[in-house]
């Protein structure tokens, strides 16, 4: 029995953070190739660039905004023609993930540098890979980053969708983690789970009950408070260390479902796990004040209870077998990481109670 936990070597959070790029010692008179986002490209390296030239060399280029082989392969050329040291992920969830596989293929340093909180993607070492019309056409891993770099006033002044959006994502980290524990399935690094994974799971539980609500309102107001930083820290590096080193299980399996329907196809990933991990608690029977105390914190920052608030007030049972049945056929998909007599049709129950305890309770 080999239990396994695999982790970023550096993790950097704080406000202004960026601005220094975080006083890497090692950046010192080397090259730095960034692949930043529009937004990126356009507010926040102009500001930096010349604090940036006093550390090391700098080279950047923009994202296309997806993350699929022909621009990883786009990406990689340019970085190859600069001779780059590190390459740097700066931006959402895609362009660090294909920042991240570049740095793999060339063999070079990686530094992932998130300008927003919604997903656990910048400390991991798992890359998705989607086609042009937005479906994933691979999922392996390379490799965990050298340094992760979060500045907490840039992800104040991103929209507050994000920030909630990986609190969803970050809720199932504890379940899912517990799940795969309690039944011995190997987490995503291919061991099993550490004890010290198992507390950084629920403590990123707890601190989304704790300081959720008061992160979301320093978002709103652009204000980097204590609970915002609790909150990113959360999102960012205990979801990501939970997810990677934990274990997925049925939220996630019920979000690849869900993403089957073209109805949720403008929601974001965490909005759909978080429905996903309501789904999965009557999945697994848990406990009613537990069920309770998960639809009061999704109430009470905003995160999707019902069918209707994530496109699909309309579904029916034979579009929701459908969309099950194909994530359900693939015994690799984690939705299979639970100990229960799985069906489609229980599935699927999982889903309407989901739906329809949210649409009991108060708004």
């Amino acid at each position: 029995m080999i239990r396994k936990a695999i982790f970023p070597r550096c993790y950097l959070q704080g406000k202004d953070i960026l601005n220094n790029l975080g006083g890497i010692g090692e950046l010192e008179t080397k090259k730095l190739f960034v692949l930043g986002t529009n937004t990126a490209v356009k507010q926040i390296i102009p500001v930096n660039l010349s604090s940036w030239q006093q550390i090391c060399r700098i080279e950047y280029e923009t994202f296309s905004g997806k993350c699929t082989w022909d621009e990883i392969n786009r990406v990689r050329k340019i970085a190859a023609s600069h001779n780059c040291d590190f390459i740097m992920g700066l931006g959402g969830g895609k362009a660090i993930d294909t920042a991240r596989v570049v740095a793999w293929q060339l063999g070079v340093k990686y530094i992932a540098a998130p300008t927003i909180a919604a997903t656990d993607a910048p400390t991991a070492s798992a890359c998705v890979v989607y086609n042009d019309a937005g479906a994933i056409v691979d999922y392996f891993t390379t490799a965990n980053p050298d340094y992760v770099l979060v500045d907490t006033r840039i992800i104040a002044r991103a929209p507050v969708r994000f920030l909630v959006s990986g609190m969803g994502d970050a809720l199932a980290t504890w379940f899912e983690a517990e799940t795969c524990d309690r039944s011995h399935f190997k987490n995503i690094c291919g061991g099993l789970n550490l004890r010290a994974v198992m507390a950084m799971a629920h403590l990123c539980y707890q601190t989304l009950l704790e300081y959720g609500r008061a992160a979301k309102i320093s978002c709103e107001h652009k204000v980097v408070s204590p609970a915002l930083e609790h909150i990113v820290e959360a999102n960012t590096l205990l979801s990501g260390l939970g997810f990677e080193s934990g274990g997925l299980s049925c939220a996630h399996g019920i979000h690849d479902c869900l993403c089957n329907l073209e109805g949720t196809h403008d929601y974001y990933h965490g909005e759909k796990v978080a429905f996903g991990t309501m789904a999965g608690l009557f999945l697994e029977t848990r406990p009613q004040a537990l069920i309770e105390e998960v639809y009061a914190f999704c109430r009470s920052v905003g995160l999707p209870t019902t069918l209707k608030k994530i496109g699909l007030e309309k579904v029916t049972d034979s579009q929701l077998k459908a969309a099950v049945q194909l994530v359900f056929d693939n015994k690799e998909s984690y939705l299979h990481n639970i100990r229960v007599d799985l069906t489609p049709e229980g599935i699927i129950d999982a889903i309407r109670m989901a739906d329809a305890f949210g649409g009991k309770e108060k708004n």
